[in-house]
């Protein structure tokens, strides 16, 4: 079973807390992407917790491996709630009394890091199914693939730029723009989040005014779980 490696840089922590402030956690897969987005980041309010590789399958996983595993520990211990029980049922917990009102998962946005972010949501189904019905939990999609393109051939045109969340979106996005007789038609494909530029990063990903989270649930948990449960 898959495990988790000790990250270097651990939880980068921000200076609100509590259920009344702004305070948000941003999980995501690694050290490279934490130091991506900690340049970027508000540290008023935007705390980060890297956790590298794959997350422990939660429902496979045994009571003492969750208890034991450091950096579900570390995200426990983030949270406010500590080690918890050594149970496989969800702990009970006061969603008020989380250190974050909003947790946000945020991976890459490839096949892995779709997988990492599914078994995250079922950790929490799993463990802590109180913040889950609270809904303070939400994830953050990055963009797979920029498109960038001239409306017309001259040096000076400005550029238009569109993203793609999926290779599917991609390749229509491509057809249409080739169809629609655009020039000078350039793609990039986002290799993690370290990988992107900073700009797109802060609009898509960082900034609350620019990017898009979305608001997770007991059925989103229930879906991963039909999908990835498994795995």
């Amino acid at each position: 079973m898959a495990n988790f490696r000790r990250s270097k840089l651990g939880l980068q922590d921000c200076r609100q807390h509590g259920i009344d402030s702004r305070a948000e956690l941003l999980i995501v897969e690694g050290d490279s992407a934490s130091q991506a987005v900690c340049t970027l980041r508000d540290p008023e309010f935007q705390a980060v917790l890297p956790m590298q590789g794959k997350p422990v399958n939660a429902l496979k996983a045994s009571a003492r491996l969750l208890r034991e595993n450091v950096l579900f520990g570390e995200l426990r211990d983030a949270l406010g709630y500590g080690a918890g029980e050594n149970s496989k049922s969800p702990v009970e917990v006061d969603p008020t009394l989380c250190r974050y009102p909003r947790i946000l998962l945020l991976f890459d946005p490839d096949a892995d890091g779709i997988h990492g972010g599914a078994l995250m949501l079922i950790f929490f189904y799993q463990q802590f199914r109180a913040l889950l019905t609270a809904g303070h939990i939400a994830v953050i999609r990055p963009p797979l693939f920029e498109l960038s393109y001239a409306e017309t051939a001259h040096p000076d045109a400005p550029r238009t730029r569109q993203l793609a969340y999926t290779e599917e979106q991609f390749h229509q996005l491509q057809r249409q723009l080739n169809l629609a007789g655009v020039v000078r038609l350039k793609t990039r494909r986002m290799r993690g989040l370290g990988g992107m530029p900073t700009e797109l990063l802060c609009t898509t990903c960082i900034a609350p005014t620019t990017r898009t989270a979305f608001r997770l649930s007991c059925a989103d948990a229930e879906s991963a779980i039909t999908i990835f449960g498994g795995a």
